[in-house]
Parts: C-alpha cells; sequence; structure tokens
C-alpha cells in the first residue's frame, strides 16, 4: 500500500534559498483549514435546514413511509447541500495526486481491515452512547434513529440510499473535495481532517468512532491511489453488507421473536425442544435463527481478523512526513484550532446533542 505521491504545488515563501519556509507553511495550512471549516460548516447547516423543512412540508400520513425517511437524507443532502459545497470549494487551490494503482489482494486486504474498525468502532461506541442515556432509563441501542429505519425499510430505498447513494456522495465531499486541497500540507493533515470530520457529521457516538476510522482508512487509500472510485467501492463494500444482508436477516428474525424465544426457553429441554422443531414453520424459523448466528459470527471472524491484519500491517499504513517535517501536534493544532473549524465542530456538537436529547427528554418528560 505504500507507494510514492506526487505533490505538484508547493508552498515556497522563503525568497533567499527558494525553499518552503516553515511559518508561511504552517499560515497557508490554517488558512486552508479555515476556509474548508466554515464550507464545510455551510454546507451542514443547509443539511439541517433543509431537512427541517422538508419534515415540514411532508404530509403527516408519510411521517412512518420508509421511502419518505430515506427522501430526507437524499433531498437536503445529495440534492441540495452537496450542489451548494461544490460551488463553495471548487475554485480553491488543488492537488492532483498521482495516479497508482491498488491490487486485487490489497483491496481484499483494505476491506477486512475496514470490518475491524467496524467492529472496534461499533462497540465503543455502543458503549458510549449507552453511558449517555441508561441513567435517564433509556437504551441508545434499542433508540438508534439509523437502525430502526433501516429495519422498517424496503429493499429498493434501503439499497439505494445507503448502499449506492451514501458511499459516492460522502467520499466526493469527505474524501475527494477535502483531500485535493489539503494534501501538499501532508498526509498526517489530509487523513486526520477527512476522517474526524467525516465522523463528527455522522452526528452520534454510536457511529463516530468507527466512522473516524473508516474515513481516516479510505483517506489514506485515496491520498496513495489517487482514484476516488476505490474507496466509493470500499464504501460500498462495507455499507452493501448492512443493506444486502444483515438488515434482511434481523428483519426476519424480528418477525418471528415468539418462535424464537419459545426455542431459546426450550434449548435445556432436548426432547420437548425436538418435538417443537417437528412444526415446519417453527423448523423454517430455526433455519432462519441459525443463518443468522452464523453470519453474525462471520462477521465477529472478520473484525477479529481486521484488528490482527492491521496491528500486522501497521508500518504500511505509516503516513509521509510533511513537508516542513513539522510535528503532528502542531499540524492538528493549525488544523482545527481556527474559527472555520470551531464552526464545523460546534455545528456537529449540535448534531450530537440533539440525537441524545431526543431519546433522553421523552423519558424524563
Amino acid at each position: 500500500m505504500e507507494e510514492n505521491m506526487v505533490v505538484n504545488e508547493v508552498i515556497t515563501d522563503n525568497p533567499q534559498n527558494g525553499e518552503p519556509d516553515k511559518a508561511g507553511w504552517l499560515k497557508e495550512l490554517k488558512k486552508a483549514a479555515t476556509k474548508i471549516g466554515w464550507k464545510y460548516f455551510v454546507f451542514g447547516l443547509i443539511v439541517i435546514i433543509a431537512q427541517n423543512v422538508y419534515a415540514l412540508l411532508l404530509p403527516e400520513k408519510y411521517y412512518t413511509e420508509s421511502w419518505a425517511n430515506f427522501l430526507m437524507i437524499i433531498i437536503p443532502t445529495y440534492c441540495i447541500a452537496f450542489p451548494c459545497l461544490y460551488l463553495l470549494v471548487h475554485k480553491m487551490p488543488k492537488v492532483q495526486i498521482e495516479k497508482k494503482k491498488m491490487g486485487f489482494w490489497k483491496i481484499v486486504l483494505t476491506i477486512i481491515i475496514g470490518s475491524g474498525i467496524c467492529g472496534v468502532g461499533m462497540v465503543v461506541g455502543t458503549i458510549v452512547s449507552e453511558l449517555i442515556t441508561r441513567p435517564f432509563g433509556v437504551s441508545a441501542s434499542d433508540n438508534n434513529a439509523l437502525s430502526n429505519m433501516m429495519l422498517q425499510s424496503g429493499a429498493f430505498w434501503r439499497i439505494f440510499t445507503v448502499g449506492i447513494c451514501a458511499p459516492i456522495f460522502e467520499e466526493l465531499i469527505f474524501r475527494k473535495f477535502l483531500i485535493d486541497r489539503v494534501i501538499k500540507y501532508g498526509e498526517f493533515a489530509a487523513v486526520m481532517m477527512s476522517g474526524l470530520m467525516f465522523g463528527l457529521f455522522h452526528g452520534n457516538f454510536a457511529q463516530f468512532f468507527f466512522a473516524t476510522g473508516l474515513g481516516m482508512l479510505f483517506a489514506f487509500v485515496y491520498a496513495r491511489t489517487g482514484k476516488i472510485w476505490y474507496t466509493i467501492l470500499l464504501h460500498m463494500a462495507v455499507n452493501m453488507t448492512t443493506s444486502v444482508v444483515t438488515t434482511p436477516l434481523a428483519m426476519k428474525v424480528l418477525e418471528h421473536m415468539e418462535i424464537i424465544n419459545k426455542i431459546s426457553e426450550l434449548s435445556t429441554r432436548p426432547n420437548e425442544l425436538m418435538a417443537y422443531l417437528e412444526n415446519p414453520e417453527v423448523m423454517q424459523v430455526y433455519g432462519i435463527m441459525m443463518i443468522y448466528a452464523c453470519w453474525m459470527m462471520f462477521l465477529g471472524v472478520c473484525a477479529l481478523t481486521g484488528v490482527i491484519l492491521f496491528f500486522v500491517f501497521l508500518k504500511k499504513f505509516k503516513l509521509k512526513e510533511t513537508p516542513m517535517e513539522v510535528k503532528n501536534g502542531t499540524v492538528f493544532s493549525k488544523s482545527f484550532l481556527n474559527w472555520g473549524m470551531i464552526l464545523f465542530v460546534l455545528m456537529s456538537l449540535f448534531l450530537f446533542v440533539n440525537y441524545y436529547l431526543n431519546m433522553i427528554l421523552p423519558a424524563i418528560m
């Protein structure tokens, strides 16, 4: 995975020797990060406003329709806010990253490592979300808006929105648009900004950790290959796993929870269980339960394998030094401690607070 990257624009502010000036380089990094921050803040603000307008205009009879809920993502984010973001960023100076091929086995390795990031991130995110909501007598897992929407959705809208549209638009927004404009300040700045902003924009801890990790992984891939369609395909592989396999299986299990609970109850009484399984409908549900259990076990094995492979190939993910060899802590402070990025972070925090208040307030009022 470790390949050379060509950047065709270098800041040279030292007229004495023609070498880039460190102070000027840091100033330009902060300036670029500020622009990125406030432009993405505007993008997020447009999404929030458009979603609220959509909700106000949507007839009440459609509130429970899955297609209407998915359109609340598609129209405000992809049809309205996305073109606005493009207009905001397209004139910013950008760098052409040299195109590099990514072999088949590297793609497979990246997908497996991505599953490890997802697994760890989901566990951490679930724990954090539960710690926030449990003191108020609410389970964040039971009130996960996206999960509930997925479980109540039709296949077409679920696959079209989550499996196809989201990977395409999110990779353009948080990889292509962003990295092309900050990669000249080093891979650390590009990967860190891309991953953290992607995670923050999800607006909840349940998704923040794995989204940040995947965002950094995809940012690394794009920075080294210069081909956005690689990260789009990787993103699709992750999202399609949920949309096409996990969610339909979970829906089947939930449809037959009464039978499944009965099977679990009889698991300690083999004779009664065997008699119960003689019913064809029960046997079919038992088969679905076993398939779901095997699938979740498979995902768990993939996640564990991904974590192991991540540490095995950790050196391959080493980020190159910045052009000025500035410490990463300094790069981070210049990237995020500016008014533009602070606006974006505050907007993201609003999404976090709103997400959890929508769970907690009904329980305490």
